[in-house]
């Protein structure tokens, strides 16, 4: 895929050259109002990076909120956090109760992390990766099941005209776990991309199956861009099934790929 890039790098005047800002994996941040998914409108809205990123690599972060159950959506995955001050702030409002839903994900330029109110530490992060992985099923088979007969965890779905005109690519794979792969809530998926004439970036998964003459790319052309993986709440956002399932072993190489990334540990 084509390397990253953010309208906020050209207003920045940013040198691709010069050495990255200390952007810190489990900091605390802020994003700026265009780097915001459609629909969140809160300013202060604090997400907790969980990858490491650099001027090219996207970094991934997860929703925090105050809500116990964020666009009325029940059964998420959630992780408590208590916000605490100096002399080591974790970026949340002191003595006030959060969570952390690490089924609501987004992807973050480098420039977007600019505002850092805090940093988590060790024993408010472990459990975060905890559920990390619980949320999205990492080393369980593709779906269905026989416990999960609807699971769709493993299906190529064609996102909606809005979804694809904003994320720049049109189908995915389901990556979240069985449990929310069944049901009509908010998905975590892995872009299906075609690469650009930069050729492949980071953490890029190439991928020969039979999907990629289906989105119209030669094998070896198409790859799973994990830096990219975010969450679409599919009430606002249809997912379109199409007729193509990954295999047991191409999920494995997808999840060793967002390990590799430190979004999630194997």
């Amino acid at each position: 895929m084509d390397a990253p890039t953010s309208a906020h790098q050209d207003d920045a005047g940013i040198d691709e050259n010069a050495e990255p800002a200390p952007i810190l994996p489990y900091g605390t941040y802020i994003l700026p109002a265009d780097a915001r998914p459609a629909g969140d409108d809160k300013p202060g809205r604090r997400r907790v990076l969980c990858t490491e990123t650099t001027w090219t690599v996207l970094g991934t972060v997860v929703y925090g909120s105050s809500q116990t159950a964020p666009f009325k959506q029940k059964g998420l995955h959630r992780v408590p956090i208590l916000g605490r001050g100096e002399p080591n702030p974790n970026g949340f409002t002191v003595g006030e109760q959060f969570y952390l839903y690490p089924m609501l994900l987004w992807y973050a330029y480098h420039p977007d992390l600019s505002h850092r109110t805090g940093e988590l530490a060790q024993h408010e992060y472990d459990p975060l990766c905890r559920a990390m992985r619980e949320a999205l099923g990492i080393g369980t088979d593709c779906g269905p099941t026989s416990d999960f007969p609807r699971s769709r965890r493993g299906w190529i779905v064609k996102l909606s005209k809005e979804a694809a005109d904003t994320h720049s690519c049109t189908y995915a794979v389901i990556l979240s776990n069985h449990h929310h792969a069944s049901e009509t809530g908010s998905q975590a998926i892995v872009p299906l991309v075609v690469v650009g004439d930069s050729g492949e970036q980071p953490f890029d998964v190439t991928t020969y199956g039979p999907w990629t003459g289906f989105i119209g790319a030669k094998p070896g052309d198409a790859v799973w861009a994990t830096s990219m993986v975010f969450s679409v709440f599919e009430p606002f956002s249809a997912l379109i099934e199409t007729p193509h399932r990954v295999s047991d072993r191409e999920m494995k190489r997808i999840e060793d790929a967002l390990a590799a990334r430190g979004l999630v540990r194997t």
